[in-house]
């Protein structure tokens, strides 16, 4: 399982998303992950059990889609060729993640 995390206040990248799995087997490493909602899809980078996206630019993206979507399906698939798909419901996200933006601040 792929489970979604935003991370607010980044030293390099104001709103950071990142994605840690529990995928099949928790020793296997994700060698892609890919997020998608409607036409836009993000592809991340990843190392051991966590992604990221490339930048800032990415970051920005991401959540402007997630604020407009109403679902966002997570791919990973392992270094073991193991594949993961899950659909998150973005219902609430943009008043969990303005509320915890400013809880951070």
């Amino acid at each position: 399982m792929v489970s979604l995390k935003s991370v607010i206040n980044s030293d390099s990248i104001p709103d950071p998303v990142s994605l840690f799995t529990r995928s099949v087997s928790e020793l296997t490493s994700l060698s892609s992950v890919v997020a998608n909602s409607g036409k836009n899809e993000f592809a991340f980078f990843s190392q051991g059990s966590f992604a990221w996206l490339i930048d800032g630019e990415e970051e920005f993206n991401l959540i402007k889609t997630m604020k407009k979507a109403s679902k966002l399906s997570v791919s990973a698939t392992t270094s073991a060729g193991v594949k993961t798909k899950d659909l998150y419901s973005m219902m609430g996200f943009t008043k969990a993640y303005n509320t915890a933006k400013k809880s951070c601040a």
